[in-house]
This record gives C-alpha cells, sequence and structure tokens, in this order.
C-alpha cells in the first residue's frame, strides 16, 4: 500500500502554544527541537547532566534547576533546563503531568533504560533476555539489521545501509531519497508484525517527525499507555516466574529494541536473577 500524503500527514507532531516539550538531551538534535518548540509557543523542559548542554550554550534556556522537584514549568515560548540524570528525571516528571512529547535526543536506546529504571523503582527484576534475540530476528529481514548486541538483548534496525547516511532534514518519503529503494512497510510496523510473532509483550513507541523534519519524538500520552499496561503486569511477573517484554522505538526508517526478562520482586525468593 502506498504511503499517501494524509498518512505522511498523521506521523507529523504538530506543537502547538502551551504545549509541554521534554527534550531528552540538549546537545545537537535536542537543541534543533528545543528551538522549533520555542517557535510554537510550547513550554520546553531540556534534560542534561551538562549545565553547559549546548541547548545552554546557544541561550534557548532561560532558567536551570538541579531538580524537577523545584522547577516551575517555563511560559510558553520558553525552556528551562533541569540538570542530572535524564532517566530518573523523566519518571518525576510523569509522576506530576503528562507532556504532549517526549523527544529522545541522547546515544542509545532511551526508552529501553527509561522502562528498566521504571521497572526496577517498582521492585521487579529485570536481566536482558538474549536466549529470546533470535525468535526476533527471524522475523526481520537481515539486512535491515545494523545491530545485534547479544549481551545486552538489543536489536538496532535501519532501511538506511550501514555505510550510507540520511539526508539532511529528510521527511522519510516512501522511497529513500538516497539509496533510491521503496520501503514495503513503515519500519514500526515490520517491528510490531516481527514481536507480535514472538508471543511475548512487546511495545513499539513511534518516533514521528517534529514539523519541519530532521528529529522526532514519542507522544506522551503513548508512554503513560505503555506504563499502564506494565503495571497491569505485574500479577502476571509475581505469578509465572518470568515475563519477556520487547521495548523499541522506531520511526518510518530505522528502530531500536531492547529485549528484557522480567521476574519476581527483589529479594523475593525464586525468579529470575
Amino acid at each position: 500500500m502506498s504511503l499517501g500524503a494524509e498518512e505522511r500527514r498523521r506521523r507529523t507532531l504538530e506543537i502547538n502554544e502551551g504545549d509541554i516539550i521534554v527534550c531528552v538531551g540538549g546537545g545537537t538534535f535536542g537543541t534543533r527541537a528545543v528551538r522549533l518548540a520555542k517557535s510554537k509557543g510550547a513550554r520546553v523542559l531540556v534534560l542534561d547532566i551538562d549545565e553547559n548542554c549546548e541547548a545552554v550554550k546557544q541561550r534557548l534556556c532561560s532558567s536551570l534547576y538541579k531538580d524537577f522537584a523545584h522547577c516551575r514549568l517555563p511560559e510558553s515560548g520558553d525552556a528551562a533546563l533541569i540538570v542530572g540524570d535524564a532517566t530518573g528525571t523523566l519518571l518525576r516528571i510523569l509522576d506530576a503531568l503528562t507532556p504532549s512529547v517526549v523527544v529522545p535526543a541522547v546515544q542509545g536506546h532511551f526508552f529501553g533504560r527509561f522502562v528498566r529504571a521504571w521497572l526496577e523503582r517498582r521492585g521487579i527484576k529485570v536481566r536482558a533476555a538474549s536466549e529470546r534475540l533470535k525468535d526476533v530476528l527471524c522475523g526481520i529481514p537481515e539486512r535491515l539489521v545494523l545491530l545485534c548486541d547479544e549481551h545486552n538483548a538489543v536489536i538496532v534496525t535501519s532501511y538506511m545501509p550501514a555505510d550510507k547516511v540520511c539526508k539532511e532534514g529528510c521527511r522519510q518519503p516512501e522511497i529513500c531519497p538516497v539509496t533510491g529503494l521503496r520501503k514495503p512497510a513503515p519500519m514500526f510496523r515490520l517491528l510490531e508484525f516481527a514481536l507480535d510473532a514472538c508471543g511475548f509483550k512487546s511495545f513499539v513507541l513511534r518516533s514521528e517527525l517534529l514539523e519541519n523534519g530532521g528529529v522526532g519524538g514519542v507522544r506522551g500520552e503513548a508512554i503513560v499507555r505503555m506504563l499502564d499496561a506494565l503495571q497491569r503486569l505485574e500479577t502476571e511477573i509475581q505469578s509465572s516466574g518470568a515475563v519477556v517484554i520487547a521495548v523499541a522505538t522506531s520511526c518510518s526508517c530505522h528502530g531500536i529494541l531492547n529485549l528484557f526478562s522480567l521476574g519476581g520482586r527483589k529479594g523475593a525468593t525464586g525468579g529470575c536473577g
């Protein structure tokens, strides 16, 4: 099925005045997102361990806080920096409010680390489910797998070959402007199909392009729905001894996922170590 203009429009995140945007990372891509969000009248929270990150150097943040507990939400069209671990900070933010969009502008799989931290905060044992990687790989064409990290149970996928680079500001059309190849399905759909076939619980967070392209974000409501579903899994985790889940973040062209095995609560007998 061809990706029409309406489908591409629905994959573009519109930012409105007053929206709360969380940018995880104040580097190059985070700064791009901050600048765009501010221009749309959004209230922006930048999370970074470096109080002199690029977003600060470019004077995009008018205030700085050491902890979200003492943070005042910025006015529309302004940004504030919260210095510290982004994973823990976002956990505290979600305890208080649901942001419109979270932009993961850091290296690695931020939402994989985030889910692990959320589960461990609830006392659930988490380990990399390396033994289930082969099940997922059976459903993904080999040419689309850029990395398979067995130790950490991480898979990175992409329609872009490792020796090529995406076009700056690409809008992710059906036909790649670099390779000239047509994508048979968006990467997030491909991952959903592959993970569903494995039979374990999976969460594919869709990264949608912000207006003007170049950087993507995940809707805050999608993150909250995922956490609600994980909370409902707790009873199953306690009774079954081990539950395998997949957590992925993916746009139309690229994806990254973690496989986790969840055991009982820490300190309890039995379960998965």
